[in-house]
C-alpha cells in the first residue's frame, strides 16, 4: 500500500516537473538523487494539497474530519493532486514559461533559440551533417546539455546545401502547411521528424523573403 502511494507521488511530481518548463530544463541536467528527489518532494507537496483539499471538503460537507482515509478517499486525493499539478504547471508556463525556462538554459544559445521558436511557433531552418536542410516548426524541444538528445519538428520544406553554396529548397509539403495553418499538428504524428542534436550543424530562423532575395542575388552573380 505505502509503496503504491510513494510511486503515485513520484508520478504526480514527474507530471508537474515535465510540464513546467523551468523544472523540465533544470532536471534535464541532473541524475540520480538530484533528479528523483525534487520530483518526489514536488509530488508529496501536491498529494498534501490534495489531502488537505479533500479533508476540508469533507469537513464542510459532513462536519467530520477524515482521520484515516479509505481507498475511495485516496483515489480522489491523487486524482485531484494530479489534475491540479498539471493545470498549475501549464498556467505557470503561460504566465512566465519562457522566462523560467531561460533561467535553466541561459548558457546555451541553441537551447534558447529552440525554446523561443517553440513558444513563438516561428519556423527554424536546420542544416544537418548530411547536407540535408529542413524548415519546420518545433514540436518538442531537446533537453539542454544532453548530447544524445533529439529535436522533433513538423517540416514544411526540405532541401540540401553543397559546400560554399546557398541552400537549395527542393520540396514543399503543402499538406503539412495546410494542417499547421488550419488544424492541430498533434493529430498527425506521421508528419513529425525527429533529428539527433548531434546531427545539427546550424540552426536559425527561416525568413522566406531573405531566402528569396539571396537566391535572386546568386542567380544575378552567376550570369
Amino acid at each position: 500500500m505505502y509503496a503504491t502511494l510513494v510511486l503515485l507521488s513520484v508520478g504526480i511530481g514527474y507530471i508537474y516537473c515535465q510540464v513546467n518548463h523551468y523544472w523540465r530544463y533544470t532536471l534535464a541536467r541532473q541524475a540520480g538523487h538530484k533528479y528523483y528527489l525534487p520530483i518526489f518532494v514536488t509530488g508529496v507537496g501536491w498529494v498534501t494539497f490534495g489531502y488537505l483539499s479533500i479533508t476540508l471538503f469533507n469537513f464542510f460537507s459532513t462536519g467530520d474530519f477524515i482521520a484515516a482515509p479509505e481507498l475511495h478517499h485516496w483515489i480522489f486525493i491523487y486524482l485531484l493532486a494530479a489534475v491540479s499539478a498539471y493545470i498549475a504547471a501549464r498556467f505557470r508556463n503561460h504566465e512566465v514559461g519562457q522566462l523560467e525556462a531561460l533561467k535553466a538554459v541561459d548558457q546555451n544559445d541553441l537551447d534558447r533559440l529552440i525554446l523561443d521558436a517553440l513558444e513563438s511557433k516561428k519556423y527554424l531552418q536546420l542544416s544537418l551533417t548530411t547536407g540535408k536542410i529542413y524548415i519546420g516548426q518545433v514540436y518538442e524541444t531537446i533537453e539542454p546539455d544532453v548530447e544524445n538528445a533529439f529535436l522533433t519538428i513538423v517540416p514544411i520544406m526540405s532541401g540540401y546545401r553543397k559546400e560554399g553554396e546557398v541552400a537549395e529548397l527542393t520540396h514543399r509539403y503543402e499538406e503539412i502547411i495546410k494542417v499547421l495553418n488550419e488544424e492541430d499538428a498533434d493529430q498527425y504524428p506521421d508528419f513529425r521528424l525527429t533529428i539527433p542534436k548531434s546531427a545539427i550543424v546550424t540552426c536559425h530562423y527561416f525568413h522566406a523573403t531573405i531566402y528569396n532575395q539571396v537566391r535572386k542575388d546568386q542567380r544575378t552573380l552567376s550570369t
